[in-house]
């Protein structure tokens, strides 16, 4: 953790949260030193649709089905990363059990939204992804924005991570934090690589 938040520090980004399953896990962990409002900036709890759909955006016809899926995982991303001043924004949304899992989406199921305001191209993803999918079993699907915001570039991704509601909570804030770390560094380098 003292890694990820020098690089924060070092490459001056900011950070935002919108999570649903994991109840602001992702949020405490980031703030659990001091000086940490040098790197996170705000972060958003919408554990139900209307509270995804009210505050930060995301569509009715996203949620018709599910909460969680890729779109909605973008969505609440690209919200998050709006409506603060932060360089990434992280969502994730998902099903943390016992009960709520199905065929499609079982108990175990984050999908998960990285939006960031620097071009990365996917050879650059690549190995990011491959890092840190290790983790979990996961299925990734790179989208990128455009339109409204051209300059923001979003990534979901989907995790089935296994063991009771407290295991795949907790997997779920580690998958969180290791991507932002892979972003961090990758900045980090990208700003070296510049001077």
């Amino acid at each position: 953790m003292n890694n990820l938040f020098q690089y924060l520090q070092s490459a001056d980004i900011k950070i935002a949260t919108a999570e649903s399953c994991t109840g602001g896990a992702i949020a405490q962990a980031l703030t659990e030193v001091a000086g940490s409002s040098s790197w996170f900036d705000q972060g958003w709890v919408t554990y139900t649709p209307e509270a995804k759909h009210q505050q930060l955006g995301v569509s009715l016809e996203s949620l018709k089905e599910t909460a969680v899926n890729a779109e909605v995982a973008e969505q609440m991303a690209l919200g998050a990363i709006t409506l603060s001043i932060a360089d990434i924004a992280v969502s994730v949304t998902g099903v943390a059990g016992p009960t709520g899992g199905t065929d499609e989406h079982p108990v175990g199921c984050c999908w998960f939204g990285f939006a960031y305001k620097w071009p990365v191209g996917y050879d650059k993803l690549r190995p990011i992804l491959s890092d840190n999918l290790a983790i979990s079993n996961a299925i990734c699907t790179p989208e990128f924005i455009d339109g409204e915001k051209p300059e923001i570039q979003i990534l979901s991704v989907r995790c089935d991570f296994s063991g009771d509601r407290a295991a795949v909570r907790s997997s779920a804030v580690e998958f969180a934090l290791s991507f932002i770390h892979s972003l961090a560094l990758l900045k980090v380098h990208q700003l070296e690589s510049a001077q």
